[in-house]
């Protein structure tokens, strides 16, 4: 429970931020690393502003709804050497990828 709520408070300073700056007009292209239904909001809050929003994350561990709701959305993917070492160590640190490649 306690690792849910630090989440729940990175996702809360995430928005708070992005909102802040897209309101003071610090800057005019937002990229997202995250596939979380929960920023479908916040990016239709920046989009507001006239911020364009790229959404960045692993196709298979990401909202659909977040991926309609970005301006562009560029698929994140392992590769190279090391590739399934790091996939392996993602799988261990994350238990929600295990059911596939990240």
């Amino acid at each position: 429970m306690a690792r849910q709520g630090k989440e729940k408070r990175v996702d809360l300073a995430i928005a708070r931020e992005m909102l802040l700056n897209a309101f003071q007009h610090n800057y005019q292209v937002a990229v997202l690393v995250a596939g979380d239904e929960d920023y479908v909001d916040l990016v239709e809050d920046i989009k507001h502003f006239g911020i364009r929003v790229t959404g960045s994350f692993f196709s298979n561990r990401t909202s659909e709804k977040l991926t309609l709701a970005v301006d562009y959305f560029h698929e994140l993917k392992i590769w190279g050497e090391g590739h399934k070492e790091l996939v392996t160590k993602l799988q261990k640190n994350n238990p929600s990828l295990k059911s596939g490649e990240p």
